[in-house]
Formats: structure tokens, sequence, C-alpha cells
């Protein structure tokens, strides 16, 4: 699982000071990590995980209203997931789609409409996968 909210560490040490500034910074110091980690949980709820994935690919030679069709394995995809593509290298015009095609497979059509004929390098095609997330839950 990817995530971008990683979790960060929580104060565990002992609290040796008497002085009562320090104590109350320390104090406060507890409760922003408490809300930090209530703030996390409610992130983690809206931001739903993903799956990636990626593979070497050498598009063919395309010409004007052409397009070839690719899979990348991503593991965990699912069909009605929502899908996005990548290529590592400038498309030069050519339109980059991606959709789940089956279980752990994430289909991605390179289409040429840009009116003359390209014939792109390899490069590495990245794709994701995400569950679209349940807005009726809140």
């Amino acid at each position: 699982m990817s995530h971008p909210f990683p979790q960060p560490p929580l104060f565990t040490g002992e609290i040796r000071s008497q002085d009562p500034a320090i104590l109350e910074l320390l104090r406060r110091v507890v409760q922003l990590q408490e809300h930090a980690e209530k703030v996390r949980q409610h992130i983690d709820h809206l931001v739903p995980e993903y799956k990636k994935g990626s593979a070497v690919y050498d598009p063919p030679n395309l010409v004007d209203g052409a397009g070839t069709t690719t899979t990348v394995t991503v593991t965990g995809a699912a069909l009605g997931d929502l899908a996005f593509a990548a290529f590592s290298l400038d498309t030069q015009g050519i339109t980059v789609t991606a959709w789940v095609s089956a279980v752990n497979t994430v289909s991605v059509r390179f289409q040429n409409e840009s009116g003359g004929a390209l014939n792109l390098a390899s490069g590495t095609l990245y794709a994701w996968s995400l569950q679209p997330p349940d807005l009726a839950q809140g």
C-alpha cells in the first residue's frame, strides 16, 4: 500500500521538569499530537489507497488517427476502480488513456490525433488505480 500521509512518531518520553512553563508546553505538545492523530485518521478516510505498477514500453510508430493499447500489471486493481497512466517521455500530442480492464490489469491506450506520424522512443509506462471514494459514507 502506498499512502501520502505516514503516521508521525508520538512523544513517549518521561517528563522530569518541575518548571510549570515547561510542563505546560509539554502538555500542549501532547495535546497537539493527539489532535494530529485524529486529523490523520480523518484524512485516511478521505484519501483512498492507490495501487501502482510500471513497465518498460516501446510504442509502435503511429500514423495520424492510429492507436495502440498495452497493459500494465497493477496488483490489487479491480474492475470499477479509477485508473491513471503516465509515460516517462514527451508524448508529442499522443493521448494516453487508462482503465482497469481486468483484475490486476490496467489497459493503456496511446492514440495519435496529432495530424502526423509519431514514433515515440522506449520509456517507462506508469499506471495507478484507486477505488473511488464512497462520498455517501461521509
